[in-house]
Order: C-alpha cells, then sequence, then structure tokens
C-alpha cells in the first residue's frame, strides 16, 4: 500500500491503520462505579429501554463480552480492569451499558449498519445487543444462571506459512511524563518479500497502544529517518503521533485485540531489503508504570512478484478554513480517483476494486463521509462520531468496483469553538486535518 500525495504531511493518514477490527472495550481509563453505588447498575434507569424480561450476565452478556471486550479487559491485557467473570463486570454494568449506547464502546468508528456500508471483523454493536447491556443494568446486574457453559473465545486470525519479522530492537522505557508516548524506531528490513498479512506481539500488552509499520519511499527518505534517530537522545525519535515524519509507505497498522491482519486473497504489500522499516510505536504509560516494551512485527511472505498489489489511494481536503467558534463546521471536497492513481500508474483509465477505507482527523474531528459518483453511486464510509484515539481501517465484506474516471468526495465536521484563527490543514494535533485512504487493486 503506498500513499505519496505530498510530503509528511499526508503521512498522518496511516494512524488510522491500527487494524481491520478492534475488540476493545475500554482500553482508556473510564470513570467507574459511584461511590455512593459500588454496584453501579442497581437503581439504574436506562432511556428508551423498556426490556420484557430481564438480561443476564451468564445467559446474555457474557457472550456479547467475550466476542467485543475480552480481547482488551483481561488481566495483564491494556484494558485498565478485567471484564472476564461475573464478579469483574457487575460493578460496570452502569458504566458499560451508557458506553455502548454512546458508541463510545466497542471503539468501531464506521457505521456498520448497512445504510452505508458493512464491513468484515467488524466490532459494531447491533440495537438488540445495546439493548442487552441496558437491560441487564436496568435489571440490576442479576448473575442468571452460572451453570451455562462459558462461550468460546473468540477465534482471531492468524498467520500461517513462511513468517518474517523484525522489532524494535530496544527494551524501550516510555516517557512517564506523559500518558502517552510516540516514539518511532528506525531498524533493518527483514528482506525483499510480498506481505499477504501481518500480526503484532508485544513483549508487554499493558502499555503497548498501537504499531503502524512504514517504509522510506527512497535512500532519501531513509537518510532523514535515521538522522531524526541520530539526533535524539533516547532510542528511536519522537514522532508525536503524527508519522513517521519522513516520506514512507504505510507496511503495517495494529491495536490490541484484533489478532492478524491478513490481506484480501491474491494481494499483498511489497517490502524491500535495501530500506530500513520505521516502526511508530503508541504506549500508554497509565497501564504500566516504569515497564518495557520490546514488540515484534511478524508478517506472513510470499514471494515479491507473486501477488497483485494492494495500493492506498487518498482523497482529502487540504485547503479549508474553518472559522472559530462553530460547534460542527463542515468542509467538503472531491477528487477524481484517476488523480491518486497516478503515483502508481499515471495513463491509467481501467477499473478499480476497492477492498477497503479509512479516515484520518485529529482532535477537532466530529464526523466524517466519504463518498463515490460515476459509474457507482456509493456511500463508502460513515463514521458519525470521530474519536482521534481509535483510529483504524475498515475491510469491505464485498470488494467495490469503480472505474477511474470517477469521482470522490469526503466530508469532514470540525469542532471550531475555542480558537481564534481559521483552523487549517497542518501536521500538529492543534491543526486539522480532512484525510481518507482507499485500500485498491487495478482490474487491468
Amino acid at each position: 500500500m503506498r500513499f505519496t500525495v505530498s510530503s509528511s504531511a499526508l503521512r498522518a493518514l496511516l494512524l488510522a491503520l491500527l487494524a481491520p477490527a478492534l475488540f476493545l472495550a475500554g482500553c482508556e481509563p473510564s470513570a467507574g462505579p459511584a461511590a455512593d453505588d459500588p454496584d453501579g447498575a442497581a437503581d439504574m434507569a436506562v432511556d428508551g429501554a423498556a426490556p420484557a424480561a430481564a438480561a443476564t450476565w451468564h445467559g446474555d452478556v457474557r457472550p456479547l463480552v467475550a466476542r467485543y471486550c475480552a480481547g482488551c479487559h483481561a488481566d495483564g491485557e491494556l484494558g485498565p480492569f478485567p471484564l472476564e467473570t461475573f464478579e469483574q463486570a457487575r460493578p460496570w454494568a452502569a458504566p458499560m451499558a451508557m458506553a455502548v449506547r454512546a458508541r463510545t464502546m466497542p471503539p468501531f468508528l464506521a457505521d456498520d449498519s448497512g445504510h452505508c456500508q458493512t464491513f468484515r471483523d467488524s466490532s459494531w454493536l447491533t440495537d438488540a445487543q445495546i439493548a442487552t447491556f441496558e437491560a441487564w443494568a436496568a435489571a440490576g446486574a442479576p448473575e442468571g444462571d452460572p451453570s451455562i457453559p462459558a462461550p468460546e473465545p473468540r477465534a482471531l486470525p492468524t498467520l500461517s506459512g513462511r513468517i518474517e519479522q523484525v522489532d524494535t530492537g530496544v527494551d524501550y522505557l516510555p516517557d512517564q511524563s506523559r500518558p502517552d508516548d510516540y516514539r518511532c524506531f528506525v531498524v533493518d528490513s527483514p528482506g525483499a518479500f510480498a506481505a499477504v498479512g501481518f500480526d503484532v506481539v508485544p513483549s508487554n500488552p499493558r502499555i503497548a497502544h498501537h504499531l503502524i509499520a512504514y517504509q522510506p519511499i527512497d535512500e532519501a527518505a531513509a537518510a532523514a529517518a535515521r538522522a531524526l534517530d541520530a539526533e535524539d537522545d533516547t532510542p528511536g525519535y519522537a514522532c508525536l503521533g503524527t508519522g513517521p515524519q519522513v516520506d514512507a509507505y504505510n507496511i503495517a497498522g495494529w491495536a490490541p485485540g484484533a489478532g492478524a491482519t491478513l490481506f484480501p486473497a491474491g494481494t499483498g504489500v511489497e517490502l524491500r531489503d535495501d530500506l530500513p522499516l520505521i516502526l511508530e510505536m503508541h504506549y500508554n504509560t497509565v497501564g504500566g508504570p516504569g515497564e518495557t516494551d520490546r514488540t515484534t512485527l511478524r508478517f506472513q511472505a510470499v514471494d515479491s512478484g507473486t501477488v497483485t498489489p494492494l495500493l492506498e489511494l487518498g482523497v482529502l481536503d487540504y485547503d479549508f478554513e474553518g472559522p472559530p467558534g462553530e460547534p460542527a463546521w463542515s468542509t467538503t471536497d472531491y477528487m477524481p480517483v484517476q488523480w491518486s492513481i497516478w503515483d502508481y500508474a499515471p495513463d491509467y483509465q481501467g477499473r478499480v476494486l476497492l477492498h477497503g477505507v479509512n479516515g484520518h482527523m485529529h482532535t477537532r474531528g466530529r464526523s466524517m463521509r466519504i463518498g463515490v459518483s460515476g459509474s457507482v453511486d456509493a456511500c463508502l464510509l460513515d463514521m458519525p462520531r470521530w474519536d482521534w484515539n481509535w483510529q483504524q481501517s475498515y475491510w469491505f465484506e464485498e470488494p467495490i468496483e469503480i472505474d477511474a474516471d470517477d469521482l470522490l468526495d469526503i466530508t469532514c465536521v470540525f469542532d471550531t469553538r475555542g480558537i481564534d484563527a481559521p483552523l487549517v490543514w497542518g501536521d500538529g494535533t492543534g491543526d486539522e486535518m480532512c484525510l481518507g485512504g482507499l485500500y485498491v487493486t487495478l482490474i487491468e
């Protein structure tokens, strides 16, 4: 996958590549049960819920928690509290019900209801599943029948066949003066091959929040990354969540609980052996104060040239000026598909197969929509509630065929309150971006 529509500012798009699905329900610290209600559930009234019968932990809620929450909320994982047993979960019944109703948890930002698209490995809850959490909390979080067999753990994707791997090269101690530390490590390439999948194994899952891997586009970009590394007194260099600060192709993106990412059948990402990789790590120090990590990136590999290249096309609105003081200021722009293909095939006029999509804004972003019109008129991505902390990629249940002459559109909504100057495109998290990515193969 490659996206080189300008300088390293656009590399921030890769923050969106945090795995094809996240099964995390609360991997950031959140408010717990009220002090005057230690059970957090007994007297809760859930707005809009009028269940005919009470849900129970063993019969109704535990299977949902096992599917959507336990990948992170387990002992030794990133979640700040475990949800593996009734005793652990019951105090959190009310906060869980409120979080799923607000769709802050599980953190799957793309609407998967079907009104826009549907995505594989989705952790989007249905309305009925949300009602189950609410009914359980409203009933006082009853345990139900403990003899009901425990649900099988969710079967996550795994790698197979030839495996190549690389790690961050050091047992790194994150900056303890801040809750979040973004660090880029420049490491030797594991070889020349096509990656058809990847997985990430942190040595300390309590603090490893996400990884994004890049490969510089050429030796000049590699030299720039090495210089940043050499200028920093500690291992790697600070990258602050805005990308590697050099022109680079993205290779992989991961966050806890999702298992391996397998690219669409017959596709892959080509790696070179003469250029390093840049591994951007996001560490959350709250999960393990004073603890170190050395994360390994593993690839499922095949010989170079044996699969169809998986490319990344971009759609962006980069010349906006958002007026201060607006709670929901919207901007829209359009881009022909062919403009993004230019990097790979300047004269390409054929069909394009869309496999996945992502989006990227900073902390003032509120929502995003990406669409296509022309030979196909379709919504590709609707994120009604943006959250900078939970960016990821979304893979369509079925690929979508479009034409190189079709027109992409992107709409971003921002909150511009609290600033004095217009909101504009920029690298810093105080600036903004309105940026989307499409994962495609070209149909010859």
